[in-house]
């Protein structure tokens, strides 16, 4: 065969930001593997989740008419670190909260966010809008208590009014708006710029140690990494830990992906360099999926070199291969309208499956024949597959 094909693929996956996400993926995966069973017409089935430790795998078996493909996923979960920082008082978290955000304005880091990309900045601000919304009805709650109440009590009714206000719906809102969530992801990534996060630095080592396993048993075609949101920093920085052993060929998917969250700030400079030391290795095959409608993510910026792409879809110069993923391509109109101002299922759109066949499909990243060296290549990608991809053979 003129181009090499997949028939066994090793994918290691680290997940963003998201409370207990690994424990979900799996469940997950076995819906959205329906969907991309209809959408290519392939057979495809999976194994029982097996968990070890912080590790869950699992395998998938999917079958065309003129290939196979095993692909053997291993979660990198962090989802532990996750939940201690979710377990902190209210009142640390909105005081260390406000020490972050005096950081990022001090040191121009949200100016940055601003140049590269307004919507990812406007995704940065908007707990402080949350927090402001929240001050401005409780504020509103205590003078409508106060108004009602005695002359002599009326401050202190007041003033309590307002603070059980602010209480109640931090509580109430702040869930559903997700903001606790929020602050805690600032919070654990400028301590990971700091250098602060003693346990995440070796979560992030344990993860190298695996990649450097799964490159050193050479016994699959394609080992895949791959890093989502801002599990994609944290996959770069253990790529580039692993690459100091290992010198194997390894593929490497970062999906809306938020590297410069943490690399344009200035204190960032360590981090800088190992990402670029993976864009400069020419073993690892790296490809950015960058989607305009994802608010939650770095569109049309270079995660290396941090700065604008001006390319309008394809950029294959250098490592990375930048390729531009259009959802409404990906999804039926109808599926389309109804997530459109979802921001959350927008950015999870990356790490779905396609109800149409377009150039980016993350299950067929994942699960079919073609390496991620040869299909971010193609203008079509995955669009070709049905003509001049070649095919493995079952």
């Amino acid at each position: 065969m003129g181009a090499p094909s997949v028939r066994r693929r090793k994918v290691l996956y680290v997940g963003g930001y998201d409370p207990g996400a690994a424990a979900a993926f799996y469940r997950r995966f076995l819906r959205q593997l329906e969907i991309f069973k209809s959408t290519w017409s392939v057979e495809s089935s999976s194994s029982e989740l097996s968990i070890s430790g912080q590790s869950l795998s699992w395998s998938v078996k999917t079958t065309a008419h003129d290939w196979s493909v095993q692909t053997d996923l291993e979660l990198l979960s962090w989802d532990d670190l996750i939940a201690n920082e979710a377990a902190g008082s209210t009142l640390t978290r909105f005081g260390r909260s406000a020490a972050v955000y005096a950081n990022l304005i001090a040191s121009g880091t949200l100016s940055r966010y601003f140049r590269a990309n307004p919507r990812y900045f406007a995704f940065s601000v908007a707990p402080l809008f949350q927090l402001a919304a929240l001050v401005i009805l409780s504020v509103i709650a205590g003078f409508a208590v106060g108004a009602m109440s005695p002359t002599s009590f009326a401050l202190v009714a007041g003033m309590a009014a307002g603070f059980v206000s602010f209480i109640v719906l931090q509580k109430w809102l702040g869930n559903r708006w997700r903001l606790h969530q929020a602050l805690d992801d600032w919070i654990m990534s400028l301590d990971y710029i700091h250098g602060r996060r003693e346990d995440l630095k070796a979560r992030i080592s344990q993860f190298a140690g695996l990649i450097s396993r799964a490159v050193g048993q050479n016994s699959v075609d394609e080992i895949l990494v791959v890093g989502h949101s801002l599990g994609a920093i944290l996959a770069a920085d253990a790529l580039s830990q692993a690459l100091d052993d290992v010198d194997g060929e390894i593929s490497f998917a970062t999906l809306g992906a938020t590297i410069p969250k943490c690399t344009l700030h200035p204190e960032a400079q360590w981090l800088r360099e190992r990402v670029a030391a993976v864009a400069r290795r020419p073993t690892v095959h790296w490809v950015e999926v960058q989607a305009r409608s994802d608010p939650i993510s770095f569109f049309r910026f270079h995660p290396v070199s941090l700065e604008k792409v001006v390319d309008d879809d394809l950029s294959t110069k250098a490592n990375p291969v930048i390729r531009r993923a259009r959802l409404k391509d990906m999804l039926h109109e109808s599926t389309y309208r109804k997530i459109r101002w979802r921001p959350l299922r927008l950015h999870y759109q990356c790490v779905s499956a396609n109800e149409r066949k377009a150039m980016y499909d993350f299950f067929m990243m994942v699960c079919g024949p073609v390496p991620v060296a040869l299909w971010s290549k193609k203008e079509d990608g995955f669009r070709s597959l049905d003509t001049d991809l070649p095919m493995a053979v079952g």
